[in-house]
């Protein structure tokens, strides 16, 4: 008879015992990965569908004056425009749905008022070069979301007013400025279109205000223009195709531009004719002043005849320059190895050019996107470290 080998009985044994485990070790893992699969965010998911936009249907109404917060009443005077509301912070007063013609005068002015107040969903026009659209005068709590400003004096123009919000507005065709803010403060410029005209938005001894996500491109003269101003925020912008330059910047001290795009400017992409203390960093440079792939000293996309200016941020990121992407080659960081020379009195430079737009910190990982892997790998560990003991 034959002698039987145990120990290959034995071991053949426990493998057969294991294959059973291994098999749902393999199932368990490849049903949380595909799990783990439909956590990640797909292409655009982030996005929601454009909505079908609302067509706005206008009523037309005489211009609209208000001084004083008394004016707001419609019951006392029931041409302000008023439609409801009570000018409290749950429940300002709303002015919104006309066509005004502004050939005779400011198409809406509020002045000397504090009370809380919406203007929404106009369409104010005409005022040619006498009569502005929108007139806020030593205005606070404001709100101007969603109006259409169009061949005025100023689209939009605030003097001495502090605290309000202006968003989503279009303002085209406006003789000098589509959106101007005189000696005012802390106010909020989001989202706006302040194109095709001679300027787009204009700052005149302002400060502290935050201007972002505005788009203001093929104006006859700039982009931005800041002027005697300071302590101002310009970020996220679009200042592309305008005649002479992107932003024009002659102001005092601490204005902060950034992550703004700067595209095929006739002139420079930023012109600093005086000014310090600007912070000017992460924006992108793409074909300004005639600015090819490659650097030419006489196409050069900035100028800065200002003093201590900084063209890069506090942790070491500079700007985009489409004529000065390498080399790249010491300590791979996406920061061009040579500065860009900025043309001006101020001897410039920007020690940290980038090799791509717009750098942002890399994105953390959703907990669901790690967590899932991690479980599938401790199961793994555990299951397998069990079949490792003895019987």
């Amino acid at each position: 008879m034959a002698e039987v080998d145990r120990g290959a009985y034995e071991s053949r044994g426990l493998e057969e015992k294991k294959l059973p485990r291994v098999v749902m070790v393999i199932f368990f893992v490849a049903v949380l990965f595909t799990a783990s699969l439909s956590l990640l965010p797909g292409p655009g998911s982030d996005i929601p569908p454009t909505p079908v936009p609302a067509g706005i249907s206008y009523t037309s109404h005489d211009r609209i004056y208000i001084d004083g917060n008394s004016q707001f009443n419609n019951s006392d005077y029931p041409l302000n425009g008023v439609v409801s509301g009570n000018g409290t912070a749950s429940n300002p007063y709303i002015i919104e749905g006309w066509d005004i013609n502004a050939a005779s005068g400011d198409g809406i002015r509020i002045r000397f008022t504090n009370a809380y107040f919406i203007v929404r969903d106009c369409y104010v026009h005409g005022g040619g070069s006498s009569y502005l659209g929108i007139n806020l005068d030593a205005a606070s709590n404001g709100i101007v979301s969603n109006n259409t400003c169009s061949n005025n004096q100023y689209g939009i123009y605030l003097r001495a007013s502090y605290g309000n919000t202006l968003s989503n507005n279009t303002c085209y065709s406006n003789i000098r400025y589509s959106i101007c803010l005189e000696v005012s403060f802390s106010n909020t410029l989001s989202d706006n279109n302040c194109s095709n005209g001679n300027y787009g938005i204009y700052l005149d001894g302002s400060y502290s205000n935050t201007i972002s996500n505005n788009t203001c491109n093929s104006n006859i003269r700039s982009g931005m223009w800041l002027w005697l101003s300071y302590s101002n925020t310009i970020s996220n912008n679009t200042c592309n195709s305008n005649i002479q330059y992107g932003l024009l910047l002659q102001s005092m001290s601490g204005n902060v531009i950034s992550w703004n795009e700067i595209c095929n400017n006739t002139l420079q992409g930023v012109y600093l004719p005086s000014g310090p203390n600007y912070r000017i960093w992460n924006n992108t440079f793409i074909g300004n002043n005639g600015a090819g792939s490659v650097y030419d000293p006489a196409h050069i996309q900035a100028s800065d005849n200002g003093t201590n200016n900084w063209w890069n941020s506090t942790n070491g990121y500079g700007n985009y320059w489409s004529d000065w992407t390498t080399p790249d080659i010491v300590y791979r960081f996406g920061i061009v190895d040579l500065p860009y020379n900025i043309t001006g009195t101020a001897g410039a430079k920007d020690y940290y050019p980038l090799t791509s737009p717009k750098v942002s910190a890399p994105p953390i990982p959703e907990f669901s996107e790690i967590v899932v892997p991690i479980a599938g790998l401790m199961l793994i560990a555990l299951i397998f470290g069990r079949t490792k003991k003895k019987p």
